[in-house]
């Protein structure tokens, strides 16, 4: 189901896509729920629909905690800060880095350090927390 949904984001039918994600969310039983999630917030993401985005990435933390953990947080991090929630950007993002092992830190911690960095300069120009 999860595949459908996919498919349909191939062919930039991103309406579809929802649709076919949304089924599967729906259905309480599929193992491509987490996936369903972590795919329809990027749709949902350039469609500009960012609080819907960010509910399903904070669903997947809560439901899914080891489903791409780093990814996840790392998607909402840069979620909240589109919604000018830059403290909790922040904060989400120094936790992640905190939690990092090896052999994951030396992939993550440099794209977690940026990401960190252009929040702090999107709320140094002009935006609050």
């Amino acid at each position: 189901m999860a595949g459908r949904g996919q498919a349909s984001e191939n062919a930039f039918d991103y309406q579809q896509a929802l649709a076919d994600y949304e089924e599967v969310l729906e259905s309480e039983s599929s193992p491509h729920t987490a996936e369903a999630l972590y795919c329809s917030h990027r749709l949902l993401t350039g469609l500009g629909r960012y609080d819907q985005a960010g509910e399903n990435l904070q669903q997947l933390l809560v439901r899914y905690p080891d489903y791409q953990p780093i990814q996840v947080r790392l998607s909402l991090a840069k979620n909240l800060s589109r919604r000018n929630q830059y403290d909790s950007a922040k904060s989400l993002l120094d936790a992640t880095i905190q939690s990092l092992k090896e052999p994951d830190a030396k992939f993550w911690l440099p794209i977690l350090t940026k990401v960190k960095h252009n929040v702090l300069i999107a709320q140094a120009q002009g935006g609050k927390s």
